[in-house]
């Protein structure tokens, strides 16, 4: 699942000696957490964390992982501790790190770590006023624990770079909204229009309904991209090449991701599960998609648009069947929610 960040990492000032004013849209999908910030930053980064014992040094790292040291602030239960958020963390530790696919109230319990993950890809000076608005998958039940933990002061290293951050939460969402406004913005849809979204993401299918610029229905169903690949993880297959032993799920997805099939990342051992992939597809389309698009008949003759989103979008054979659908699969629609959020955010700045 390729996509081409909206904007480019090196647009950012580098003068350390002036307070950033900083707008940022954030999209934590449980699959990648995905950013745009004002001053020209996108950031696509694994939604995995990882919490050491001890003291650690993770030397220079890529724009798919951050190191963050709490050295002060508003979170005084943060104090002192250190986490790794994105790739690094799976590599660290394979099996403890902690992903937010695996716990309902993982984004909301490490909203802040979260965050911080993503600021270390975009922040640039040494005190930043930082502006937020960010989707959370139940608003009513964790609005306010979001914003408790988000916003106040921040003393912090962020991969190495000392900084002072004091967060403001202009909105918290439900996810999908994001999206939404960013439609509303650019003209492809109308107040008075009734919009429906399938947001195929990695751990949930979520269908939304907005019509006059509320959200007028939405049901999460927990039928995700991760269901197909624990099963091509499992398959027999996959086990046999293996050895006897299940495939790695983050392998299997960046493999899909790359578009070339290749499991793992060593050429001696390495090999193409297209085959296995085509196997498993279907079944994951009749269990899970296949349910939730009949789920959706209810909304479809009163929607005027049929939008398909998320990550889910771009796996290998599922475009042609959703438009044979009636669906719209929009183009960057992995970054639709971050683009609106980062909207919402500047709104009336």
């Amino acid at each position: 699942m390729t996509t081409t960040p909206i904007q480019s990492n090196s647009s950012a000032s580098s003068d350390t000696n002036v307070t950033q004013d900083i707008y940022l849209g954030i999209d934590s999908g449980n699959g990648r957490l995905k950013a745009l910030s004002s001053n020209g930053y996108s950031v696509r980064i694994p939604s995995l964390l990882y919490f050491p014992h001890s003291e650690i040094s993770v030397g220079e790292l890529d724009n798919e992982s951050s190191h963050i040291v709490y050295a002060g602030g508003s979170r005084s239960d943060l104090w002192g501790k250190q986490w790794v958020v994105g790739r690094e963390a799976y590599i660290m530790a394979p099996d403890t790190h902690i992903s937010t696919a695996d716990d309902k109230e993982a984004k909301a319990k490490y909203c802040l770590e979260l965050l911080l993950g993503a600021a270390a890809q975009v922040v640039k000076s040494e005190k930043v006023e930082l502006t937020t608005a960010v989707s959370i998958h139940d608003k009513g039940s964790f609005k306010d624990e979001v914003i408790a933990k988000l916003e106040g002061t921040h003393r912090v290293g962020l991969n190495n770079f000392e900084c002072q951050l004091t967060v403001k939460v202009k909105s918290v969402v439900d996810e999908g909204v994001g999206a939404y406004y960013e439609l509303l913005s650019t003209g492809k849809v109308k107040k008075s229009n009734t919009a429906l979204f399938l947001d195929i993401g990695h751990g949930t299918i979520i269908i939304s309904v907005f019509g006059n610029g509320e959200l007028k229905f939405r049901k999460a169903y927990p039928l995700g991209v991760a269901k197909l690949y624990g099963a091509i993880a499992n398959n027999l297959q996959m086990r046999k090449a293996l050895k006897g032993i299940p495939g790695n799920p983050e392998l299997i997805k960046a493999g899909i991701e790359r578009g070339d099939f290749i499991y793992g990342n060593n050429p001696r051992l390495s090999f193409n599960f297209a085959d296995i992939y085509k196997a498993e597809l279907r079944p994951w389309v009749s269990d899970s998609l296949a349910k939730v698009l009949a789920a959706t008949q209810q909304w479809q003759n009163e929607a005027t648009h049929l939008f398909c989103i998320g990550g889910g979008v771009n796996l290998p054979g599922i475009k042609p069947a959703l438009e044979k659908k009636a669906f719209e699969c929009l183009e960057n629609s992995e970054w639709l929610n971050a683009k609106g959020l980062l909207k919402i955010a500047q709104r009336n700045k």
